[in-house]
């Protein structure tokens, strides 16, 4: 059995062991050629999910139908063999593995840390290639039509500062691509003047992630966080604030004026929010969807109509969003809507969550309208309630071994969120007898885990890939 698991542990290693994303990959590739990778190791995972399930269900036949079997973390002992790999940091899986099997340990079972390990690098590829393909086939048009159609805008209104705020977000947003937009000084003035602003704000400027792996994918990290850039439509009192919602306004007239140009931008949005979620705050588009009976003549010109647009925002305030506008919104999640509104004990962040999430307080369970990042994190939350899951009938786990999968938790969604970095805004005791039988596993039995990562990539292929 050891061989078997070491035999085993070593094929999922190396099945993931390169970042696809860090392999050149021209975006006129067949999209479908993006999930290989995860189709091949999601094939595997659900091979080994079947055999840990089968093997938990065999035992239920006969005099075991109640059994129970306990799992936690035992303590080394002094002059065995775990001795000697306790409290030391290997430089990754293969070298522990190799320790290990070194020291004659046996019943070694790939974790489900190494499992997401293996997915954090799949998903870095999968989502650095699509962004890529992304940037060539509509997004860096996109940018370009926005810019025009806010030019145009603003040298028909000389001097007009909201047209010239939302002229200089996508005239920044192109320089950061690495184009240079044709500006008049006046213009150039408050672009430079901008992009000073977005560097010297290094939480929103500064790239990271996958996106550090080349030239094109910063580029695209910058430029998309120079389009994320908020605008407040209340002030600190919760009062609208008139001259944000003028900007709101006449951005949406643009998109309103030109439904191909509303159309690009709609495609383009769909596709971070089914890679991401739905969006944290109002974008141009939703302006147009929450437009009042004001004509935007009305809306550009007179405050009481935009008091009107601001009654329908905020009727429209869904949870997680913010009262805020942005040329092209992020996206929001779980974690960060609890975080806006109640405040971390000590500023533990990840306690609140997990106490929120195993009180029924909130759920990562995906919407109709949740986009991939959901599902990740809806397969992250099984770690906190496996009593809950597939395996939750024939498994149980002792106080340590619930420890080490609240840290798998904390692991797994500080990975997701760095995936995302970009486009997020940041049980009962068993009655049953345990017996002293030992299943034959194969994986670390949280299998609920692993069915929901397979829902996850199910999600990716059936609503971003090309069919």
């Amino acid at each position: 059995m050891r061989s078997a698991s070491f035999a085993l542990i070593t094929a999922l290693l190396l099945s993931g062991c390169t970042s696809p994303a860090s392999q050149p990959v021209p975006p006129s590739s067949s999209d479908r050629m993006v999930a290989r990778s995860a189709n091949d190791t999601l094939a595997k995972l659900q091979a080994l999910s079947v055999q840990d399930a089968n093997a938990l269900s065999a035992l239920n036949a006969s005099d075991n139908a109640d059994a129970t079997f306990k799992l936690d973390v035992a303590d080394f002992q002094a002059g065995t063999p775990d001795e000697g790999v306790q409290n030391v940091v290997y430089a990754d899986y293969l070298t522990a593995l190799s320790r290990a099997q070194a020291a004659g340990l046996d019943n070694v079972l790939p974790s489900v840390n190494l499992i997401d390990g293996l997915a954090k690098q799949i998903n870095d590829g999968v989502y650095a290639r699509l962004e890529l393909i992304e940037e060539q086939d509509r997004k860096a048009d996109l940018r370009r039509k926005l810019y025009q159609a806010f030019r145009a805008a603003y040298d028909a209104h000389p001097g007009d500062a909201e047209w010239q705020k939302l002229v200089v977000h996508a005239a920044a947003s192109l320089q950061l691509a690495g184009e240079n937009p044709t500006l008049t000084p006046a213009l150039q003035s408050a672009v430079k003047a901008e992009l000073a602003d977005f560097a010297a704000n290094p939480i929103e400027s500064e790239t990271t992630g996958f996106y550090t792996l080349n030239d094109k994918l910063s580029q695209i990290f910058q430029a998309d966080r120079e389009l994320h850039r908020n605008v407040a439509l209340v002030d600190e009192n919760n009062q609208p604030v008139d001259s944000a919602l003028r900007e709101a306004a006449l951005a949406g007239s643009v998109m309103a004026s030109d439904t191909a140009l509303a159309h690009d931008y709609d495609t383009v949005s769909t596709f971070y929010q089914k890679m991401s979620n739905p969006l944290d705050a109002f974008s141009p588009t939703a302006i147009v969807a929450l437009k009042p009976d004001n004509s935007w003549d009305d809306l550009a010109g007179q405050a009481g109509a935009r008091q009107a647009l601001f009654a329908k925002l905020k009727g429209a305030l869904e949870d997680g969003m913010n009262m805020n506008f942005s040329l092209f919104p992020s996206s929001r999640s779980v974690e960060t809507a609890l975080f806006a509104k109640e405040q971390a004990p000590g500023g533990d962040l990840m306690g609140l969550l997990i106490g929120a999430l195993r009180s029924g307080q909130v759920t990562m369970k995906p919407g109709a309208d949740s986009g991939f990042y959901q599902y990740q994190e809806y397969a992250l939350q099984a770690l906190l309630e496996p009593d809950k899951g597939l395996e939750g009938t024939k498994v149980t786990f002792g106080d340590k071994y619930m420890g080490r999968l609240e840290e798998a938790f904390k692991t797994g969604l500080t990975k997701a969120r760095e995936t995302q970095v970009k486009q997020i805004g940041i049980g009962p005791e068993p009655t049953a007898a345990i017996l002293p039988l030992q299943p034959k596993l194969f994986v670390e039995p949280v299998i609920t885990v692993y069915k929901r990562y397979g829902d996850m990539y199910d999600f990716l292929e059936r609503a971003v890939l090309p069919q």
